[in-house]
């Protein structure tokens, strides 16, 4: 008996070993045909993917640029994702329960009655459950819409929403938030809505406040945008178009910096393409100047000119500091009190509606709503896109080989990776290239993916694109997918043919300077900063990865050590000399100084026209809330030119950055730099008093002509870009306005297309330039303005005693520090920049024939005296 329980236990565990030993073979057996099975279907997934990719992996969608693609289309493309995860993991769950049933089936007994009742019961407790789940949703429904129809009736808001999901700028939002999806459901906008009762309802249903839609349900979205306009948006979206939050620097990085489902959809901060100006003069009597008059004394009891503030940045304290000083402006301690501001660009449209901080006649160095416009690594795409659609063009076709406009930035398509999926039209994109080798064939094309949300060249991949490739929509789908890794993208076409510096790749940092937004005004300095390449250029496919010859330019050490480098001696530091017309190919000045440089200006104004048109609402604002001071922006684009001449802009640099000194073996530019504080007013335009009473005497005669005359803060416009025009130096000159005699001006007047986007400030800017008057000056060597004294015209009545509205009298010459004009960098002679309205010769000949004339004038009525 005593050997029994031994026994049975011996048995137990030899039958133990036994169903071990078999449930480990089990395992290893699934193991082995799940690799096996997972093996083969990647070896039939590599060889599809070399017979052609299955569509449903790449999608012949355009993903967009930040916005500029329809936002029910993207979140579609969510949805689908989210909808193909749940219905594969319902079958995998069917099947594992599946799997469970024959297996329990094939082991167990039937279950007894208790069992039955047992899950009956829970079934029905289950749909007991989902029915009182149903009736609170209903009930919840039912309030909501209650809730609605008081919030409609009282012109109130819902919210906050609870906000805990990816790209949530906060943990709870508010309709101002939202504003951009007044027409989409709650379920659309967050993945997880804050309640189930609200997935349903729209946006504008619960924020009918935000989404003007107070009073009724269903209005349409253009309709919204008509009462948007009609009552001056930035009263009541300053704060929705912005949704940066007080003391989170980094949310509000580069205007705005999340990014999640429905908030990376957002447009950039300002954003307005519903606004239209004013038309007619009674439209602007309203609006008051943007100018830098000022009420205030020339200089204080202390002998300053003006107090400044800059900001932290290096450049700002070591290289703008000094040169303000060195014009006769103090710096301000405070806060508040500051007549000119040198900063970073102010980012929050609120930033720019501060009364009580910034004094009238002030000048800042921002734009409400610019940077963001051209600034960010999708501007140029977003606004080459809204360039073609108004040219008439299809916005993902071959511009025509005639189309002057739209050339300012090379073709761009927007590139979304997630998981598997791909985003990107690519038969349009194929079509591109096919078009492109048409019209100028190639053995491969050069494409540039670039993140977009990169900065200084970090994670740009380059790409050749071979013919093979584009041969049919299978091969071109194969190589998006190989190349593209997870992310969201701009794939950017590569200038194949540049313009070189003997043989060297070479681009041109220009600088601009806008000291208006209506009317618009645009300098530009007439050299490029060449940054050349110390490698010969190749296009040749083994090439294409070498950033010496691409991307690195002037170079790092690697590229002047490589024994490749071809380092050139000198280094080229300007491009309006004779050596740079000779050197460059193709060579010669008529083609650098009547082809390419003026392309440059082309490219430059075209942009800036069509950006204005979207932030034209904050200017006007400003000026309707009666803020009179000056808004600049120091931009410097990134150019390449062509074979043919034709200019294109990679990026437009928005930061600021002056460099001084600190690189001036290959950007000697410090005085340069110092001329744009004088051309925007920083020193008060100390050379006007040479000609005021001439000015005004023309501008009332002016006024007094034209039909549609003229309100006081346009004739202080005109009075300011007389003022910018005389105090311009170092080869500043004005590119907008102009006459038509340049080829940019007269395109974009002649273009029904563009005539919109010119308001009726420029008109009285071009009739002003028509008119034909400018005080008698020369340009000296250095292409600066010297201002010859201009007495008032006798064949015009005198300029009537009135109170000059912030007109600055003449500070004395010994306090103005005028010597610099005398240590400015020579040119040889002879050889002034291009781009100029005249040449220093015409000019001079021009001023000593008015100058004869008035002495002339004088010795007759001083002989008459006698």
């Amino acid at each position: 008996m005593a050997r029994e329980p031994k026994q049975r236990r011996s048995r137990f565990i030899v039958c133990a070993t036994l169903f071990s030993a078999v449930m480990a073979l089990h395992v290893l057996l699934s193991v082995f045909v799940g690799m096996s099975e997972t093996s083969s279907r990647s070896r039939r997934t590599k060889g599809y993917l070399r017979g052609g990719i299955p569509l449903p992996l790449i999608e012949d969608v355009d993903p967009g640029f930040g916005g500029a693609a329809s936002a029910d289309d993207q979140a579609a493309v969510l949805e689908e994702s989210l909808a193909l995860s749940e219905e594969v993991a319902a079958v995998l769950a069917s099947g594992d329960a599946a799997n469970s049933r024959n297996q329990s089936d094939s082991t167990a007994a039937p279950p007894d009655a208790t069992k039955l009742r047992a899950h009956e019961a829970r079934e029905e407790a289950l749909a007991g459950k989902e029915k009182a789940e149903a009736a609170s949703d209903a009930a919840d429904s039912a309030g909501l819409e209650a809730d609605a129809a008081a919030l409609h009736a009282s012109c109130g808001d819902g919210g906050p929403f609870p906000c805990h999901e990816r790209g949530c700028p906060r943990s709870s939002v508010t309709c101002k938030d939202l504003v951009l999806s007044c027409e989409k459901t709650f379920d659309k906008v967050f993945d997880k809505p804050p309640t189930r009762a609200l997935a349903h309802f729209a946006v504008g249903e619960i924020c009918p406040r935000t989404c003007r839609r107070c009073g009724s349900f269903n209005v349409s979205r253009e309709e919204v945008l008509r009462s948007q306009a009609a009552a001056g948006p930035v009263g009541q979206m300053v704060s929705a178009l912005d949704n940066c939050t007080a003391g989170a620097s980094d949310e509000c990085a580069g205007g705005r910096g999340v990014w999640g489902r429905i908030w990376e959809l957002a447009p950039p901060v300002g954003e307005n393409t519903a606004y239209r100006p004013p038309h007619d003069l009674a439209g602007y009597k309203a609006l008051t100047d943007g100018t830098s008059h000022s009420d205030l004394p020339p200089r204080d009891e202390k002998g300053c000119l003006r107090y400044f503030r800059v900001g932290d940045r290096g450049d700002m304290r070591g290289t703008v500091r000094p040169m303000l000083r060195e014009l006769g402006m103090c710096e301000s301690k405070e806060e508040v009190g500051f007549t000119f501001l040198w900063s970073r660009p102010w980012e929050k449209i609120e930033a720019f509606f501060r009364p009580k901080k910034i004094t009238p006649g002030s000048i800042v160095n921002s734009i409400a709503g610019l940077p963001q416009q051209v600034g960010q690594k999708t501007s140029l795409a977003r606004l080459h896109v809204a360039c073609m659609t108004r040219a008439g063009y299809d916005p993902l076709d071959v511009i025509p080989k005639r189309g002057p406009f739209c050339r300012f930035t090379s073709r761009a398509f927007a590139v979304r990776k997630m998981g598997s999926k791909l985003q990107l039209p690519y038969r349009r994109f194929r079509e591109y290239n096919v078009q492109l080798n048409e019209e100028e064939p190639e053995e491969h094309r050069i494409w540039i993916l670039k993140p977009q949300g990169g900065f200084n060249q970090v994670g740009i991949h380059m790409y050749s694109l071979a013919t093979a490739d584009i041969a049919s929509d299978s091969a071109t789908a194969a190589w998006l997918m190989q190349r593209v890794p997870e992310g969201t993208w701009v794939l950017q076409e590569y200038l194949m043919n540049p313009m070189t510096y003997q043989g060297h790749k070479f681009d041109l940092r220009v600088w601009a300077l806008v000291t208006s937004l209506d009317p618009l005004r645009v300098y530009l300095l007439g050299t490029g900063i060449p940054k050349v390449s110390q490698w010969n250029y190749s296009k040749a496919v083994e090439d294409v990865k070498e950033p010496c010859i691409h991307v690195l330019m002037p170079g790092t050490n690697e590229c002047f050590q490589n024994k490749r480098a071809n380092v050139l001696t000198p280094y080229p530091t300007r491009t309006n000399t004779q050596e740079w017309f000779d050197k460059v190919i193709p060579s010669g000045r008529d083609f650098w100084t009547q082809r390419a440089w003026p392309s440059v200006e082309w490219r430059v104004v075209e942009l800036l026209v069509l950006a204005r048109d979207a932030i034209l609402h904050v200017d006007h604002q400003l000026k309707r809330n009666g803020l009179r001071y000056k808004r600049v922006f120091f931009l410097s684009p990134d150019i390449l030119i062509d074979q043919h001449g034709q200019a294109t802009m990679v990026e437009v640099n928005v930061n600021g950055y002056m460099i001084g000194n600190l690189h001036k073996s290959f950007f000697p530019l410090h005085e340069e730099q110092r001329a744009v504080f004088r051309l925007m007013g920083g020193n008060g335009f100390p050379k006007q008093h040479k000609y005021a009473a001439a000015l005004e005497q023309q501008t009332a005669a002016f006024c007094k002509r034209r039909k549609a005359k003229c309100t006081p803060a346009a004739e202080r416009e005109i009075w300011e870009m007389v003022h910018e025009d005389m105090h311009c130096a170092m080869a500043w000159y004005r590119i907008f306005p102009t006459g038509e005699d340049r080829p940019h001006t007269a395109r974009l007047k002649g273009s029904p297309s563009y005539q919109r986007s010119f308001t009726f400030l420029d008109g009285v800017m071009f009739d002003w330039l028509q008119h034909g008057w400018a005080p008698l000056h020369q340009l000296d060597q250095n292409r600066s303005v010297v201002v010859a004294q201009t007495p008032p015209s006798a064949d015009l009545p005198p300029p009537k005693a009135r109170a000059k509205p912030r007109q600055q009298k003449p500070a004395s010459a010994a306090k103005i520090p005028e010597a610099h004009l005398n240590t400015m960098h020579r040119m040889p002679a002879g050889l002034a920049p291009a781009g100029g309205d005249a040449s220093a010769d015409d000019e001079l000949a021009v001023l000593r024939a008015r100058i004869a004339e008035l002495e002339r004038k004088g010795q007759a009525e001083a002989g008459r005296g006698r």
